[in-house]
């Protein structure tokens, strides 16, 4: 396996709303390469990772597989690398990215990796929580940097079909200079995908974020300066009679549960297999759910800014309408008080 680094200069994106969820936490863009759809067949050849410092420097980071025999290699130097960062921003990764190497890694080790960054997938993102999808041709990557004015800047002319077609030239290659050739096309090709990812943020602010952190789940870490146990949401539902938080853990493998009683009103229940749930009851009046924000903590003047605080109540939903905002921090501060 060789690495290949690379350092470049762009632009730091900030946004208030996304602050929110990962305000000081560090990421980087994401995207692999393999050689098919089907991971029982078709190894990974290439990972891309690229990272972005406040003053605008980034470094890009390629994992690619010289010999298909050292695959494990290349898994293992991919977990490690992710594990770094606090999240990661892939464009559809949560059904690509990431379980196709849990499946690969599962295939050589007989387990799954531990993979502990949650995944902000743009594509899920863009796809259910803005306007892109009934204005856009298509959602493909592609098709968004030509919408946000991003075209020019990708230098890559393949696809990952042709990717895929020149890695099978690269094994066979004898000619060690169209050998070199050849590898810088298909580096090309992910390096572009990593660097154009990361200039996509901006999307973000024609995206409903709160909505899609609410649908698509978001990480709840255990201190603000500390890698620590991280809490990965990943479905909130919401009923008349309770709230339940689902979602999967970082950290040691452990098992705990907890019920309810006359100190604490919420149930949790942790388990080996690193997922957890967590359910607290919620009222009902006049077709609006509310919680009763002194039942679970002490002091509430955080929640203040929020649309639905009255009087120490926090409203989650009126009428029709879900409290997005306000049911993510409501989670967020609750998950806390268990880490």
């Amino acid at each position: 396996m060789e690495v290949i680094t690379r350092e470049i200069k762009t632009e730091y994106f900030s946004n208030a709303i996304l602050d929110e969820y990962f305000e000081g936490r560090s990421f980087c863009t994401y995207d692999i390469e393999t050689l098919g759809l089907d991971p029982r067949r078709a190894p990974v050849i290439l990972a891309g990772m690229m990272c972005v410092s406040p003053d605008g420097t980034a470094q890009v980071k390629q994992f690619f597989l010289e010999e298909p025999e050292e695959e494990h290699i290349l898994l293992d130097r991919i977990v490690e690398e992710l594990n770094k960062y606090d999240y990661i921003v892939t464009f559809n990764g949560h059904r690509f990215d990431i379980p196709y190497v849990e499946k690969r890694y599962k295939m050589i080790y007989h387990c799954l990796p531990d993979v502990r960054p949650y995944d902000l997938d743009l594509y899920l993102v863009i796809k259910g929580h803005s306007g892109l999808k009934e204005t856009l041709p298509s959602l493909r990557q592609k098709c968004i940097e030509e919408y946000m004015g991003l075209a020019s800047e990708r230098d890559d002319e393949i696809s990952g079909g042709e990717s895929v077609q020149l890695y099978y030239e690269y094994l066979l290659e004898e000619d060690p200079a169209v050998k070199e050739s050849i590898k810088k096309t298909i580096l090309l090709h992910n390096y572009d995908d990593v660097v154009q990812l990361y200039r996509l943020l901006p999307i973000l602010r024609q995206c409903d974020l709160h909505g899609a952190s609410f649908k698509l789940g978001f990480p709840v870490y255990e201190k603000q300066d500390a890698a620590g146990m991280v809490l990965n949401v990943s479905n909130i539902k919401l009923n008349k009679t309770s709230l339940k938080i689902t979602g999967k853990y970082t950290g040691d493998l452990f098992t705990y549960k907890s019920f309810s009683d006359m100190e604490q009103i919420w149930e949790a229940e942790f388990n080996r297999d690193r997922t957890f749930s967590v359910t607290c009851p919620v009222s009902s009046r006049s077709n609006a759910l509310f919680v009763n924000l002194l039942d679970f903590f002490a002091e509430t003047d955080d929640f203040r800014d929020y649309r639905g605080f009255v009087n120490n109540y926090l409203i989650l939903k009126d009428e029709n309408e879900l409290y997005y905002r306000d049911i993510n921090y409501f989670v967020k501060r609750l998950l806390e008080k268990l880490l």
